[in-house]
C-alpha cells in the first residue's frame, strides 16, 4: 500500500505518514516531512536523513537548485544533516547549478549519492574534484551501503563536536 498526502502547491510541505515502494522493498517514514518540486522529491524523516529523489528527465538549473536549498532549510531548519540522493534516473544538472550546490552545502554533514551505473559514479567523482564541495560526498550503487556510510559520518560529526566541547 502506498500512502502519500500532498496538499497545496508543489513547493509547500506538511507532516504526514509516508510509505514508498522501491522494487520489492517497502520503506516507511513515520511523521516525515515531504516537499515535491518540479525536479526532485525531498523526504525528511525521523531518522534525520534528508532523502532527495531526482525526477526522471529533470533538467536542474540555477533557479531549481536555489529553490531546493530554500526548501531544505524549510524542511530541516539550520542544523547540519546527512543527505541521501537517489540519482538513478536520467537527469541533467547545469554547471552553474553544480557550482552553487557545491558552495551552498554548509548545512550538510555528508551527501551519499546512489547511482545505477559506473558512469554516474564517474560524474559524481568529477563533481567532487572540480567543484570541491564544503561537505563530504560519496557515490554508491545501493541504499543500504549509502545509509551505513551516512550514519558513520553522523557519528564522526558528533564525536568531533563532543571533543571540541571538552577542550
Amino acid at each position: 500500500m502506498i500512502a502519500t498526502c500532498i496538499i497545496g502547491k508543489p513547493w509547500q510541505w506538511m507532516w504526514f505518514y509516508f510509505c514508498s515502494v522501491r522494487r520489492t522493498n517497502l520503506t516507511i517514514y513515520p511523521m516525515a516531512k515531504e516537499a515535491v518540486l518540479e525536479t526532485v522529491t525531498m523526504i525528511y524523516g525521523e531518522d534525520e536523513i534528508l532523502r532527495i529523489t531526482i525526477n526522471k528527465g529533470a533538467v536542474i538549473g540555477l533557479e531549481q537548485v536555489r529553490l531546493q536549498f530554500d526548501t531544505i532549510r524549510r524542511l530541516c531548519g539550520e542544523k547540519k544533516i546527512p543527505v541521501l540522493v537517489d540519482a538513478r534516473a536520467d537527469h541533467h544538472i547545469t554547471r552553474e547549478a553544480k557550482e552553487f550546490a557545491a558552495h551552498s552545502d554548509s548545512n550538510r554533514i555528508a551527501t551519499a549519492v546512489v547511482t545505477s551505473n559506473p558512469l554516474g559514479s564517474i560524474f559524481i567523482n568529477f563533481f567532487i574534484r572540480v567543484f570541491k564541495p564544503h561537505s563530504r560526498y560519496k557515490s554508491f550503487f545501493g541504499f543500504a551501503e549509502a545509509e551505513l556510510w551516512l550514519n558513520l559520518q553522523v557519528q564522526n560529526e558528533k564525536q568531533t563536536i563532543e571533543a571540541i566541547q571538552h577542550d
